[in-house]
């Protein structure tokens, strides 16, 4: 018989192959972006002469480009397929770090190289792993399955900052970029081993827009409210890390391995008890105590501060982000021959939230501290409950 950690854990769930597959894609795929993670705003705070305005600029283009054309990939998913889609995709996420590895003196005259390409990438690849993951779960063990996938990731996960922290303190940005290709091209493989899944998307552009306004309100604010809250620990949490820990990388990367060692049992444990008791309830649950990790984070004063908000705050993550990701998928896997649609209606939600939270920041950091904006990020997380 064979033995698995997840039949340890959970021994009646079960994952089929088609899942395993989708899920190592983009484990591999994620461990190569989770190299640069939380040091990408910090490159960018560097690249553009710590001017934070400029950071929150390249966002608003960067998301505001996916949010604009989402509906455009997921058109040309319906012609190509989702394997396939995801799979032409890849090249584009390799040729977005190319363009970050030539990031020099002039920031913006490679950076729009590399908006093209991400946002390229993100037309190609989101609707499609949505689409394909709300399918390929069990909605009877959806909660255990994303628990322990979402763990796996964590475990992952743990060794990435401080990896990146050591790369960049000794070598340098371009050192990391080389192995975070390597890996992204890596990545393909393990699509060629799921099956090909068509799904037709039939809405117009502008109709798309109208009913996500329309008809579905309450996705829309909760999506653009998880993006809203994320646009802060994207951009804003990075570059403050970096200021408490005076610019050392290995520091920022020593503290973030550490924090996310804590969150990976309580992530196990989420993730069983979502199948078993109310989702909704478990996300209001969630949702408050999340929120009251980003007011922790403003009282955060030093380097020890730092890393017990930030364990409290993943912990949080972890109650809050199992129902929450149980309730989206299996939201989508309702839908039946429209979970592309409603995969298209979240990614277009995030990015309004996205780009909502970057124009204010762009208005607001030259006002306020960062401590200040946590604040907002309290807000915006309990507005998530709508769902």
């Amino acid at each position: 018989m064979g033995f698995s950690l997840s039949h340890l854990i959970y021994p009646k769930t079960k994952f089929s192959p088609d899942i395993v597959a989708l899920f190592t894609q983009r484990q591999i795929q994620s461990t190569a972006t989770s190299l640069f993670g939380i040091f990408l705003p910090i490159f960018l705070y560097e690249k553009f002469d710590f001017k934070l305005e400029s950071v929150m600029i390249f966002y608003i283009i960067c998301f505001g480009a996916y949010t604009l054309l989402a509906q455009v990939g997921a058109r040309m998913m319906s012609r190509v397929g989702l394997k396939n889609s995801m799979i032409i995709a890849i090249p584009f996420l390799v040729m977005y770090y190319f363009a970050l590895y030539f990031v020099g003196d002039k920031p913006w005259s490679v950076l729009i190289y590399a908006i093209a390409a991400v946002t390229i990438w993100r037309m190609f690849y989101w609707v499609p792993y949505h689409t394909e993951f709300a399918q390929f779960t069990d909605r009877v063990n959806r909660g255990k399955q994303i628990g322990f996938l979402a763990a796996v990731s964590a475990i992952i996960g743990i060794i990435t900052p401080v990896v990146s922290g050591f790369i960049i303190s000794k070598f340098g940005y371009q050192v990391l970029i080389v192995l975070i290709i390597i890996l992204v091209f890596l990545s393909v493989i393990p699509l060629l081993f799921t099956r090909q899944v068509k799904e037709k998307f039939t809405i117009g552009y502008i109709d798309t827009f109208k009913i996500l306004f329309t008809k579905h309100k309450r996705i829309l604010l909760a999506y653009g409210a998880e993006g809203a809250e994320g646009a802060i620990g994207l951009a804003i949490w990075p570059i403050f890390m970096y200021k408490i820990f005076e610019g050392n990388y290995f520091d920022i990367g020593a503290i973030s391995t550490v924090v996310i060692f804590a969150t990976v049992v309580i992530r196990l444990f989420m993730g069983k008890y979502t199948d078993k008791l109310p989702k909704r309830r478990l996300l209001h649950w969630g949702t408050a105590v999340y929120s009251l990790g980003w007011i922790f984070k403003v009282f955060v004063q030093t380097g020890f501060d730092l890393f017990l908000a930030s364990t409290y705050h993943n912990l949080a993550s972890a109650v809050m982000r199992t129902p929450f990701d149980a309730l989206t998928y299996e939201q989508m896997a309702d839908a039946g021959h429209y979970v592309d649609e409603m995969s298209v209606f979240r990614e277009i939600s995030l990015g309004i939230g996205r780009i909502v939270m970057f124009a204010l920041l762009l208005a607001l950091v030259g006002v306020i501290s960062l401590n200040t904006i946590f604040w907002m990020a309290a807000v915006f997380a309990l507005l998530i409950n709508v769902l």
